[in-house]
């Protein structure tokens, strides 16, 4: 325990405050890829085609008079049509992929812990009379179970304190034990509060008292 040698001594009450904001981070998306796909295809079509046949017929009759100039020579022609396929290929928009984006809003619940500090202040009266008291109850109640009294000492001081400091003020013990434990046990991390209970209690009633 620090005794100050001073008139005066300054003791800052710390606390931390929590701030939240925000970051753009990227989430996902989408990559889209134009493939070609040629796909086989099949169509039927009737198509007329033109055949040119000779046939020679023996024939016996005499020629007729008004053939004049039959025997001259000439030649004509007779040609052959036919239909052929043709392919002609037309492009039409089928279908349409729209890729866009879409601003949603939404509301995060953000859970964490700010840390502070209190100040208790301990009305003291002679540090004698409460250590010869302290050890008079201690004598009287653990004295028998092993141990030394310089382990329970702590005890009944901080049940003393805590009960005189404004953050406890007004509140019964049941009220204040799980909060009193909590704090006994990051100060005093080696020392079991279960065994310790009885004597920080004590020394709570006896402030309160």
């Amino acid at each position: 325990m620090q005794r100050a040698e001073v008139d005066e001594q300054v003791i800052p009450v710390m606390q931390e405050e929590l701030k939240v904001g925000k970051r753009m981070v990227q989430r996902g998306g989408v990559r889209i890829y134009q493939r070609l796909v040629e796909t086989p295809v099949q169509e039927s079509v009737s198509l007329r085609e033109e055949h040119v046949n000779v046939e020679r017929r023996p024939v016996d009759r005499p020629i007729d008079p008004a053939q004049v100039g039959a025997f001259q020579e000439t030649s004509f022609e007779l040609r052959e049509n036919a239909e052929e396929a043709v392919v002609q290929k037309t492009a039409r928009v089928v279908e349409e992929v729209v890729v866009g984006k879409e601003v949603t809003q939404r509301t995060d619940q953000i859970s964490d812990t700010v840390r502070s500090t209190q100040v208790d202040v301990e009305q003291l009266g002679s540090s004698t009379d409460n250590d010869e008291y302290y050890r008079s109850h201690w004598t009287s109640n653990y004295g028998n179970q092993g141990g030394s009294f310089d382990e329970y000492a702590p005890a009944y001081r901080y049940g003393a304190s805590m009960r005189g400091s404004d953050a406890y003020r007004g509140r019964s013990w049941d009220e204040a034990e799980t909060t009193l434990r909590s704090n006994w046990e990051s100060h005093y991390p080696t020392s079991a509060w279960d065994k310790l209970k009885a004597a920080v209690k004590h020394g709570w009633e006896r402030m309160t008292s």
